[in-house]
């Protein structure tokens, strides 16, 4: 499962996150909705649990200044004692970007994480300017690649090469 996070505006319906996102962080609304996010993701995912279901996984994507904001590991320990549901149960998305824009920082940060049990993926690979040489010194569990990178995978010969090294 995956938490994404939507604003329905009475008037203008469906706000983007591309566009609220960038907005809440402007106006520093951005941890109070992340921690909120976490929360209510948590949550859905314990009564899930709760009723029957098999565990899951439920993934949240932080922006930059999510991630980069004081007391993160704080924050998603705080969430999971009170929702009491088991870390491994929780995987946290960054972007691509964001994981290299201080390596050192994003490594002690996600070590944390990792070492409590929370799950760590990069999304939408191939966007930034790094490598998989460069990203494997992070404790990663998940790495989603761009859509712009396997749209084309069976209707594009050279694209299939690149991909998977055959066309």
């Amino acid at each position: 499962m995956e938490a994404l996070l939507r604003w329905y505006h009475p008037e203008m319906g469906i706000v983007a996150p591309s566009v609220f996102i960038p907005l809440a962080e402007a106006s520093g609304l951005i941890a109070p909705i992340r921690e909120w996010v976490l929360k209510q993701a948590h949550a859905q995912n314990k009564a899930c649990e709760n009723a029957g279901f098999p565990p899951m996984t439920v993934a949240v994507n932080l922006s930059l200044k999510q991630f980069r904001q004081p007391k993160l590991v704080e924050t998603v320990v705080g969430i999971l004692d009170v929702t009491d549901l088991d870390p491994q149960f929780l995987e946290l998305e960054i972007r691509e970007t964001t994981a290299i824009q201080n390596i050192e920082f994003t490594t002690a940060v996600l070590k944390n994480l990792e070492a409590m049990g929370v799950l760590i993926s990069i999304d939408d690979f191939g966007t930034g300017n790094s490598s998989l040489h460069r990203l494997k010194v992070l404790p990663l569990h998940n790495i989603k690649i761009h859509k712009s990178f396997v749209s084309e995978l069976t209707t594009d010969d050279k694209v299939a090469h690149i991909i998977c090294g055959y066309s």
